[in-house]
């Protein structure tokens, strides 16, 4: 496989996750036009978080906390990185949680606690797995089980009665703000991308305007055909009719949820410097055991992408990437760095509205 490939396939898979059936849930709940708008935002800015860190990073083979010689900095940036491939793992064990319980309720089997933390546990060695490059191959199956999910969103299209309510305008749930953020984030993976794959920054370039556009693409004909076709609810599949289609999306789901979870702890060790096997696999299954046991406190999904989205993931996206810009990048070229300067305050804003929806939703519940 050329390394554009291998690039784009890895990349897009770390974008992907868990983010396509959040959209059909931010299209009913926010509208058409909002979302799109918000999705494009989002999209933007962390296009330009992604390009910063490739010309930053050209021919210097660092990684994201070594662009700089401060071990503050490199302290500070290693533990967000850190927890937001361990928040983003912790996301996915929850759905593939909630998918095990869906199909065994749909095949009358009444274990699915046990074979959810079955399936989780013979997993897991794949994520200790030391190079990028050498996921290329659970990143492709990931990418084809998002294929035929959407393939089976676009046939129910077609023969199948519309029975959803969208609407063009709504008004904003601030609530979900995180969400778009979290859809968009691939950046822990991008200095492993670079410096694995040999290949030109021009080159690098257009690996990640092929990812983001991919990634748009799809979020905007699986959200806006299944808020078509069904009154979507916080459980997206819940939401769909309770047939063989159904049964299959949700089986290719957990493909490409399973198959993100090594791209997520590859990075965390690649910033925790974790290079011997045994304590790979050390730090794999204390993360796979500590997000098993909180899976099984069923915490609502949504939340959990809303607020990694709006923190940890916004502080890597825009707010780390506009600062080195503005800190070690070149201010003679204003183009970058008055990028880098509204990157970064785009991120200020996202974690500031999250902090803020966060803390009304609490002070709610008390």
């Amino acid at each position: 496989m050329s390394p554009f490939l291998v690039g784009y396939f890895n990349l897009m898979k770390s974008v992907l996750g868990s983010g396509l059936v959040t959209y059909p849930y931010l299209f009913t709940i926010n509208g058409v036009v909002p979302t799109v708008i918000l999705t494009l935002i989002s999209a933007f800015f962390s296009a330009q978080g992604l390009l910063i860190y490739l010309k930053l990073n050209h021919m210097k083979n660092k990684t994201m906390s070594t662009l700089t010689d401060s071990k503050r900095i490199k302290l500070f940036v290693n533990t967000i990185i850190v927890m937001k491939c361990v928040s983003v793992t912790l996301s996915y064990v929850v759905m593939i949680r909630e998918i095990f319980h869906n199909i065994c309720d749909r095949v009358n089997v009444h274990c699915p606690n046990v074979l959810f933390i079955a399936f989780v546990l013979v997993t897991m060695p794949i994520s200790t797995f030391k190079q990028f490059s050498k996921l290329r191959f659970t990143s492709f199956l990931g990418i084809v089980a998002t294929c035929i999910m959407v393939l089976a969103t676009l046939w129910r299209l077609y023969s199948k009665q519309p029975q959803g309510s969208i609407a063009l305008y709504k008004k904003i749930d601030y609530n979900t703000l995180g969400s778009y953020v979290y859809t968009f984030t691939c950046h822990q993976n991008i200095f492993s991308f670079q410096n694995e794959c040999f290949m030109s920054l021009n080159q690098c370039y257009s690996v990640i305007l092929c990812t983001v556009a991919s990634c748009i693409l799809l979020y905007f004909v699986f959200g806006l055909s299944n808020a078509y076709l069904f009154s979507i609810g916080p459980k997206f599949f819940d939401s769909l009719y309770d047939d063989k289609i159904t049964l299959v999306m949700q089986a290719c789901f957990l493909v490409m949820v399973t198959f993100s979870i090594p791209l997520q702890l590859n990075a965390a060790q690649l910033y925790l410097n974790i290079t011997a096997s045994r304590y790979r696999m050390a730090f794999v299954s204390t993360v796979v055991i500590i997000s098993i046991a909180i899976a099984l406190l069923e915490i609502s999904f949504n939340t959990i992408l809303s607020l990694i989205g709006g923190t940890v993931s916004s502080l890597m996206c825009f707010i780390i990437s506009g600062f080195y810009y503005i800190l070690i990048g070149d201010r003679k070229n204003k183009l970058w760095f008055f990028n880098a300067v509204f990157t970064l305050i785009f991120g200020i804003l996202i974690l500031a509205a999250t902090a803020y929806t966060m803390f009304a939703l609490v002070m709610r519940k008390l």
